[in-house]
């Protein structure tokens, strides 16, 4: 197949910003994605990241070059983080305040130049019901980052036709 799935996506931001993460805190922290289930949380310091919402921050567009048709696409995605264990509030607040500070897009870009960190709330404290050990406090707050996606085709091939620029929608 001719066709480019588009580049970067939600699993490849959620991957950097492990990655990441993974270099502030201390060894041993559980870092997974959040899910809906009844599985009990993580003993000890851990971070759960939660993908709340895609926006667009412009409209799609098309290029056209050599042969190729390519749809370029920026978005925003938001994260939420909750962390729960040892020193989480400190660790909370650490990590929302370095993750403004311009270091963290080198790091970020060193990475993958298509996935830009844009800001971050302050973390707020969260009550959580863990049936094996009661209430749990933690605290939580947002990330949010720029995703430059693309995705290119051969014009000869059916892949080309197919590829879509979504419909743009308008506050009525």
């Amino acid at each position: 197949m001719n066709q480019s799935f588009p580049k970067p996506d939600m699993s490849t931001a959620l991957t950097l910003l492990r990655r990441w993460l993974l270099t502030l805190l201390p060894e041993g922290t559980v870092i997974m994605r959040a899910h809906q289930n009844n599985v009990p949380a993580p003993t000890g310091l851990y971070i759960l990241m939660r993908p709340l919402l895609t926006t667009w921050l412009s409209r799609p567009w098309r290029g056209f070059s050599e042969g190729t048709v390519t749809t370029y696409t920026i978005l925003r995605l938001d994260i939420e983080l909750s962390i729960a264990g040892d020193d989480a509030e400190a660790i909370s607040h650490w990590i929302a305040l370095h993750f403004n500070d311009p270091s963290v897009i080198s790091w970020f870009h060193a990475q993958d130049m298509q996935v830009t960190p844009l800001e971050s709330t302050s973390p707020v404290s969260d009550v959580a019901r863990d049936d094996a050990r009661g209430y749990v406090v933690g605290w939580k707050w947002e990330l949010a980052f720029q995703l430059n996606q693309t995705m290119s085709a051969r014009i000869d091939t059916a892949e080309a036709a197919a590829i879509q620029v979504a419909p743009t929608h308008r506050a009525e």
